[in-house]
């Protein structure tokens, strides 16, 4: 797996449901960056593209490493329309299970935790 590249396009939704109410889109990409796996490099962008129950519209990124299964936090590095010159921790907790749709995408669980510097 080492030295391979994937791209992703997720709905970022309010609740580990399908139809849940629809916040925005995660898109990104990931390198797995350690010969013996486990390791990878993530870059990715949060998109609120609605006034939605968050209140917030924009965009905004975080890059940094992630240990495959593990709770991890990188750096918010910018963002645009609410979100503009934001900086911050995106944390990432993944939970488990993978969610297949009648055509076939696998949607990946995490829980998002963003906090921000004021």
């Amino acid at each position: 797996m080492f030295g391979n590249i994937y791209c992703f396009d997720m709905p970022l939704l309010k609740k580990k449901r399908l139809d849940s109410e629809l916040l925005g889109t995660v898109q990104g990409s990931w390198t797995a960056t350690r010969l013996d796996g486990g390791t990878i490099v993530v870059s990715e962008t949060f998109i609120l593209t609605n006034k939605t129950s968050l209140g917030y519209r924009g965009t905004f990124s975080a890059l940094g490493i992630e240990n495959i299964g593990l709770k991890t936090s990188k750096p918010i590095t910018g963002g645009t329309g609410d979100f503009e010159l934001a900086t911050g921790i995106a944390v990432t907790t993944p939970l488990g299970n993978v969610t297949i749709d009648d055509f076939g995408n696998a949607f990946f669980w995490f829980k998002y935790e963003f906090i921000f510097a004021s």
